[in-house]
């Protein structure tokens, strides 16, 4: 994987520091990514992506960044960049 291939994050608040951490990282590596903002969800969209959350991330962490297939709970700058291989 090289740092062309999209990052997706699932995070609860956008204001979160890992997220907010992670997204500075990802522009400035110049990583393509998208998020999704589980606060703006409201019934069944929530409980689904809560739902998705917790079968990738069993402690159910709401910010769990996804990397090709590598799902992680927080910012680890180093586990990020070698994953993404940048």
């Amino acid at each position: 994987m090289d740092g062309s291939e999209n990052a997706k994050i699932c995070t609860v608040i956008i204001t979160c520091a890992d997220g907010k951490q992670l997204m500075v990282f990802l522009d400035q590596h110049r990583v393509e990514f998208s998020y999704i903002n589980v606060d703006e969800l409201e019934g069944d969209a929530r409980g689904e992506m809560v739902k998705e959350v917790k079968e990738l991330n069993k402690p159910c962490t709401l910010f769990t960044p996804i990397v090709g297939e590598h799902v992680g709970g927080g910012f680890k700058e180093a586990e990020v960049g070698e994953t993404l291989q940048i």
